[in-house]
């Protein structure tokens, strides 16, 4: 354990107040971190990729307390595996909060071990450089998940994206409880709140598992430092109400990020967003939250009241414990009478996130061929892409649902109607539903025996041409 009085120069403490409506500052109050913005850090990369038995091939992404790299941990008998590493920023080695923030992360990864959480690997301090190091976990975050079925309304409207969704959102909510139910080695209870939930921090696993990360700013009892806001463009609209005004202790507070979460993915649409902080921070608190079926159909009453109790801007509204949110979920999803099963989610992801998926098993296999460690790619954002640039914020942002015509099965209707009282080509959203039927049809018959396939290959092709003549 470091000697904080010796090695580290004391920072006057801030006083702790509740932020108004009309200002929110940047950091969380009780916080004398302090933290620059990504675009703000110098490129600088390591100077030498070792450290230890890690050698760091590809750093990911960087923020305003450090950044994470892909590397690859060592060992004898030629042993090596691919591990996530978080190295804590140069000039924060001089700041108590920041080490004492390092450590209060990792204290908490240390506990963490249910199957829907991320498991650390090793702590510590190696050439001067804090480090923490988390297993290497194949996924794609929720937040671009949404980017890409926001994209069409035939992903949005899927029944199937629809059960999934609710399936990633009670897997995390499972994680979730066990942090909650925490405890320290005499069996008392660490208090924990995750404080920070957001889609990036749903990890959809390339397994077919989904877990929840990002616990650095967690609240637990005898926790060192304080609470940093994340310099992420976005985190701020997923707080509650009650954390915006000052409160981080409430478990259920972590329900609400939830909620917004899953509201977003359901609708393919932001819920809060605003030019301002104060603006945003003032709809979070009055703006009325519609339900989800009124920008998606495929959504069920039952669905929307579940979201909507996530929602409630009072905590004693919500469920009772993560939980009891998870159950909920998972009584919906069985309703949706659709398949969730981790074979399921994986082949929906190799389906739809095909590129994502493919760069990052090609960092793996490079970072596994590579022999000699001279410097460190830089591949920022390589597991959280941005939207595309056809998408902007603005295009996502909460309007009006459209028109009853302007419904998935309604656009079918008016093709359809089209197609055979025209000599025109078939419209594009009816061959692409045609196509993405006749793909999912070839990919079940194939597994079948080849008369099977052969006939309902022949039946697939009948089919389109019918349509398309």
């Amino acid at each position: 354990m470091l000697d904080q009085q010796s090695k580290h120069p004391t920072i006057p403490a801030r006083s702790v107040a509740k932020a108004p409506v009309s200002e929110i500052p940047p950091l969380r109050l009780d916080s004398t971190l302090p933290v620059a913005r990504p675009s703000d850090i110098p490129d600088s990369l390591p100077a030498t990729p070792q450290l230890g038995r890690y050698f760091l091939g590809y750093r990911l992404s960087k923020t305003g307390l450090g950044s994470t790299y892909l590397a690859r941990m060592v060992s004898t008998g030629g042993f090596f595996k691919p591990v996530v590493i978080k190295l804590l920023r140069r000039e924060l080695h001089e700041h108590i909060e920041g080490v004492n923030g390092f450590e209060d992360e990792a204290r908490l990864a240390a506990r963490l071990t249910h199957p829907n959480t991320s498991l650390l690997v090793d702590f510590g301090t190696i050439e001067d450089r804090r480090f923490i190091a988390m297993e290497h976990y194949p996924s794609i975050p929720l937040s671009r998940l949404s980017s890409f079925t926001s994209m069409t309304p035939v992903k949005l409207h899927s029944p199937t994206w629809v059960a999934l969704a609710c399936r990633g959102i009670s897997d995390a909510a499972e994680g979730l409880h066990a942090a909650h139910g925490l405890t320290d080695d005499h069996g008392e209870s660490l208090g924990v709140v995750h404080n920070d939930i957001s889609p990036r921090c749903i990890a959809f696993g390339m397994d077919g598992t989904v877990k929840l990360q990002h616990f650095g700013n967690a609240h637990f009892r005898d926790r060192k430092s304080g609470y940093v806001r994340e310099e992420h463009p976005r985190s701020l609209a997923y707080l509650s109400p009650e954390q915006l005004r000052g409160n981080y202790s409430d478990p259920r507070s972590d329900q609400w990020g939830l909620g917004v979460s899953l509201w977003e993915a359901l609708t393919g649409r932001i819920l809060f967003t605003a030019p301002t902080d104060a603006e945003l921070q003032s709809k979070i608190e009055t703006r009325p939250i519609p339900p989800p079926s009124r920008f998606n159909p495929a959504i069920p009453p039952f669905l929307d009241k579940i979201v909507l109790r996530t929602l409630s801007r009072d905590p004693n509204g919500r469920y009772k414990t993560a939980r009891d949110l998870a159950s909920a979920l998972s009584s919906a999803t069985r309703r949706l009478e659709v398949r969730t099963d981790p074979l399921t989610l994986s082949l929906w992801l190799q389906d739809h996130c095909g590129p994502d998926i493919r760069r990052q098993e090609r960092l793996v296999r490079e970072l596994a061929d590579r022999e000699d460690f001279e410097g460190v790619t830089e591949v920022d954002d390589a597991y959280d892409l941005p939207l595309p640039s056809s998408v902007s914020q603005e295009q996502m942002a909460l309007t009006e649902p459209a028109t009853a015509a302007s419904t998935p099965e309604a656009l079918l209707a008016s093709s359809l109607a089209g197609a055979k009282t025209q000599d025109s080509d078939v419209p594009d959203l009816t061959l692409a539903l045609l196509v993405q039927a006749s793909a999912r049809w070839l990919r079940i018959v194939s597994r079948r025996p080849p008369i099977v396939f052969a006939s309902g290959l022949a039946m697939g092709v009948t089919i389109t041409l019918l349509f398309s003549t």
